[in-house]
């Protein structure tokens, strides 16, 4: 990075206290733990943290100059020799340095949010668009009004694509993160239950998806997937360029047909405006093969040519916690989804094992799906039913929403011998160690809250 502090008060508008205008800065970090000699500080706030209390740890470190709120910053009782940038917001003058910076390389920027399949498909757009330009993207998933900032202070003049992952969990945020990353081209996965706690409803969630649609340029490109009609009824309303993908007989990447899925992956065929290519993904999941068709829809849609499309999706990697097969003793298969859960993302996991696992017996621990607002305990107890309809044999959950699981399950008949509520992720390993035999699978899957990795982690123990 090749920054001076004049183009830090130029890009935030800021306030010099201290120091001068010519400083060179290096890197930018939020984070002392983390900073390099050299680098601007930034102190950020939070609910339970003060960036500006750990000034004189940032300059010990070789800081070169700190950025933080006018009046903190005015009245810091230590002795600083760093140059001092005072704002009014110090995680909006982050943002707007990102932006200056993103500005300064000549780069196309893809962004991408939606409920589901986020992380995955920014994998799955990186590695294919990386076999034809030199390509960024988030490290795992960097993906908030920080994280993106410090995502685009990697661009260097080499890069040529940026692949930007949006989360959010409230109205304006993908906004902001598009004035940010100012993008080429806009993609939602999906539009599903999640975060209903910050966004009220479905409606809601549209509606804050869709800021990435308008904030895509106006030269630039949507992506759209015409399966999903909330994002397709956003697309409508844009006269931006699009290109369609999906299950529809006029979209640009169809899915032609699923042919088959195993333990290994999904085999498939896809038609890339009329020329059919069949695919391999070492990833189960029929949503897994829908992120698969965003991402070939996007390289395609940079011109990647179609047999590097084909042949970067059968070198695809699981990442961790999202669909990832394990083994335990060899005989048991566990599917390891316990990154995150919403409704919908749970539902396709469920779907997925009941299939592969149709010829013998398949079980699921499922912890809380969270910030799902006053609905939370009907979504819960729809997915327990869910799990009995699909007929698992056994299920397990521990929690309150976890209770609201099991008892949908047992409302839809499911019997009370193989159902049950632990305290704790330990007790709830345990009793699933004590129904596995060989063959059997397994769904552990749950909101990042509910650290389903831990009733993982105490079953591996288990069967050693």
């Amino acid at each position: 990075m090749n920054l001076t502090i004049a183009d830090i008060l130029e890009a935030t508008k800021g306030f010099l206290i201290q120091g001068n205008e010519d400083v060179p800065v290096s890197g930018i970090s939020t984070d002392t733990r983390q900073l390099k000699p050299g680098s601007l500080f930034v102190a950020l706030e939070g609910e339970n943290f003060d960036g500006h209390s750990f000034i004189s740890d940032a300059e010990q470190k070789g800081a070169i100059a700190v950025l933080g709120v006018t009046s903190k910053l005015q009245n810091f009782k230590g002795n600083v020799s760093a140059a001092l940038v005072g704002v009014q917001d110090s995680l909006r003058a982050l943002g707007d340095i990102a932006r200056y910076w993103r500005l300064k390389h000549d780069v196309r920027v893809i962004a991408l949010t939606g409920s589901n399949g986020k992380t995955s498909t920014k994998e799955m757009i990186a590695a294919l668009v990386n076999r034809k330009y030199r390509t960024l993207k988030n490290v795992l998933n960097l993906n908030n009004l920080v994280g993106v900032p410090l995502t685009l202070f990697n661009l260097k003049s080499e890069h040529e694509v940026a692949v930007i992952e949006m989360g959010m969990n409230s109205p304006g945020e993908i906004a902001r993160l598009a004035e940010i990353a100012v993008p080429d081209y806009g993609l939602i996965t999906n539009i599903q239950p999640a975060h209903l706690e910050g966004l009220g409803s479905l409606e809601g969630i549209q509606k804050a998806k869709g800021e990435l649609f308008e904030g895509v340029k106006d030269s630039g490109v949507l992506f759209v997937n015409v399966d999903d009609s909330l994002v397709a009824e956003l697309a409508k309303k844009s006269d931006k360029r699009k290109m369609t993908f999906g299950t529809s007989s006029d979209a640009d990447v169809r899915l032609v047909e699923i042919i088959s899925q195993s333990v290994e992956g999904s085999r498939f065929k896809v038609s890339f405006a009329g020329r059919e290519e069949e695919l391999f993904l070492p990833v189960l999941g029929r949503h897994q093969i829908s992120n698969a068709l965003a991402a070939a829809a996007v390289a395609w849609g940079l011109e990647v040519p179609i047999d590097e499309i084909v042949e970067g999706l059968s070198a695809h990697k699981p990442v961790k916690q999202r669909m990832e097969v394990k083994r335990v003793k060899d005989d048991i298969f566990l599917l390891d989804d316990s990154y995150n859960a919403n409704p919908s993302s749970v539902t396709a996991a469920l779907e997925t094992v009941a299939e592969i696992g149709k010829e013998g017996r398949f079980f699921a621990a499922l912890g809380a799906m969270l910030e799902l607002g006053p609905e939370s305990a009907r979504y819960h107890r729809l997915i327990g039913e869910k799990v009995a309809q699909l007929g698992y044999r056994g299920l397990l959950s521990l929690g309150d929403l976890g209770k609201e699981i099991i008892e949908g399950a047992r409302g839809a008949g499911m019997p009370a011998e193989y159902l049950f509520l632990g305290r704790d992720h330990a007790v709830v390993a345990e009793k699933l160690s004590q129904w596995l035999q060989p063959g059997d699978w397994v769904l552990v899957k749950g909101s990042r809250g509910s650290r389903m990795e831990l009733v993982i982690e105490n079953l591996i123990e288990n069967e050693r």
